[in-house]
């Protein structure tokens, strides 16, 4: 990116695509179980939105954006979370920087040294 503007607005159509289409999703099948693992995980856990650890269970958030962390190490293995829709978009959303910060964070969790890589 060239400039600061045209990084804002690449990054406002990502979060429109992923927020409104997860065909990316239904394209992986790996993906998509870990996404369906996670939705069936719900009932039985409280998950909180990995921006400002909102419930999703209690009705205080609504899961907007997943991450998955896919191991390199152990073929078929994915870790995810979820951003809510109010630190993924609007008035309130958090900073492209300050996602990136908790995406990495999380990342090396799972996987030390880890680096964000875009999808194919």
């Amino acid at each position: 990116m060239s400039n600061r503007h045209e990084r804002r607005a690449s990054v406002a159509d990502f979060r429109k695509r992923v927020s409104d289409d997860l065909s990316l999703i239904d394209r992986d099948p790996l993906l998509k179980r870990a996404l369906a693992y996670w939705l069936a995980s719900c009932e039985v856990g409280n998950p909180a939105c990995i921006g400002c650890k909102a419930q999703f269970m209690d009705g205080s958030a609504e899961p907007c954006a997943y991450l998955f962390v896919v191991s390199p190490n152990i073929p078929g293995a994915a870790s995810t979370s979820a951003f809510c829709d109010r630190c993924w978009r609007g008035d309130q959303a958090l900073p492209v920087c300050q996602i990136e910060t908790i995406v990495t964070r999380l990342l090396r969790l799972f996987l030390p040294g880890g680096s964000l890589e875009p999808l194919p």
